[in-house]
């Protein structure tokens, strides 16, 4: 009742929209999760890809990756284009 009072709506009302909410909430976390594990994976396998590069003296394939700067931090990888 309080909620409704403070935003000049029914309770009723409040009640919808804060089902709705929620319900975009859970599908944006859903996706939020999704997508920053798909970019985890992305950034092992590059990772991976270089260092067997850098391993076997690989100097062409490390030239193709090139075209990729990269930032270390200490628990991260971040891609930057």
């Amino acid at each position: 009742m309080e909620t409704a009072e403070a935003l000049d709506m029914s309770e009723a009302n409040v009640k919808v929209t804060l089902h709705r909410a929620r319900r975009i909430m859970r599908c944006y976390e859903k996706n939020r999760v999704s997508n920053f594990s798909r970019r985890v994976e992305e950034m092992r396998d590059t990772l991976q890809r270089f260092s067997s590069r850098l391993a076997s003296g690989e100097v062409q394939g490390l030239k193709k990756m090139q075209r990729l700067h990269f930032v270390f931090a200490p628990s991260k990888l971040t891609e930057l284009t």
